[in-house]
C-alpha cells in the first residue's frame, strides 16, 4: 500500500504541476522553457524542495528519509516532464521525441537522456529509502 501511495501522489502532484507550468509557458512563451532554467523554474523547485522537507519538523532526519524525499522529488518531475508535453496545446506526447525537444541532444530509447537519468535516480532511491534496517 505504500508503494502505491507513492506513486498516486507522484502522479497527482506531477499532473498538477505540469497544468502550472503549461500557464506559466503561456506568458513567458515556450521557448524560454528549456535550455536554460528560468528563475520561475529555479523558484519553483526549490519551494517543492522546502515542502516536502517540511516532514521533518516533527520527524528526525536521517539518510533513508531524506532519500524517501529526494525519490519522491526526482520521480515526481520525471512523470511531470511527459505530462507537460500530453497537456501541451502547442505540443502533445507526439512530440516528445529528440527531434522536437531542443533542449536535449541525447535520446536513449526514444526518450530524452534526461528523462531516463531521472527515472534510474528516483528508483534507487526509493529501493535504498526502504531497505529495511532490522
Amino acid at each position: 500500500m505504500k508503494h502505491l501511495k507513492f506513486l498516486l501522489l507522484s502522479l497527482f502532484s506531477a499532473i498538477l504541476i505540469s497544468f502550472f507550468e503549461v500557464q506559466i509557458g503561456k506568458r513567458l512563451g515556450y521557448e524560454a522553457w528549456g535550455k536554460i532554467p528560468s528563475v520561475s523554474q529555479i523558484s519553483f523547485w526549490a519551494l517543492m524542495l522546502v515542502l516536502l522537507h517540511s516532514v521533518f519538523i516533527n520527524r528526525a532526519w536521517t539518510i533513508k528519509k531524506e532519500l524517501g524525499v529526494l525519490a519522491f522529488f526526482v520521480f515526481t518531475f520525471f512523470l511531470e516532464g511527459i505530462f507537460w508535453f500530453l497537456i501541451n496545446p502547442s505540443l502533445g506526447i507526439g512530440k516528445l521525441v529528440p527531434a522536437n525537444v531542443s533542449w536535449q541532444k541525447e535520446p536513449w530509447l526514444l526518450l530524452p537522456s534526461e528523462y531516463w537519468v531521472k527515472l534510474g535516480a528516483s528508483v534507487i532511491f526509493y529501493v535504498i529509502s526502504n531497505i529495511r534496517s532490522d
